[in-house]
């Protein structure tokens, strides 16, 4: 369980960057980066547990969509605090990281 928490912060934080990469915010806002990418890798990852040990879900790709939206979800939230003055970017890096983790959930949960 620890090792499948940990994969999974891993791949948030590279999607969360990603994100930042195409929305050539990584330099711009850096030190903004990391409470943003660990906030949210964290509060994803408690999503994904209590969503995989709380809630029955019929089927797995049912549950992978609403971890991957409700990451999505969390990332905008935090961004909308974090980031303020760039509320565009922040709906893309929001959007990057709903795709990605919905297809590596989709991936981790067959």
């Amino acid at each position: 369980m620890l090792a499948l928490a940990g994969m999974y912060l891993l791949i948030h934080m590279t999607t969360v960057y990603f994100g930042f990469s195409l929305t050539k915010m990584d330099q711009t806002r850096s030190r903004r980066f990391f409470p943003l990418a660990a906030t949210s890798g964290v509060l994803t990852g408690v999503l994904h547990y209590l969503i995989d040990n709380h809630v029955d879900f019929p089927d797995s790709i049912l549950e992978a969509l609403v971890i991957g939206v409700g990451s999505g979800l969390l990332v905008l939230l935090l961004a909308v605090f974090l980031l303020p003055r760039v509320l565009n970017k922040a709906v893309m890096v929001a959007a990057v990281v709903c795709f990605g983790d919905l297809v590596f959930s989709m991936l981790l949960l067959r």
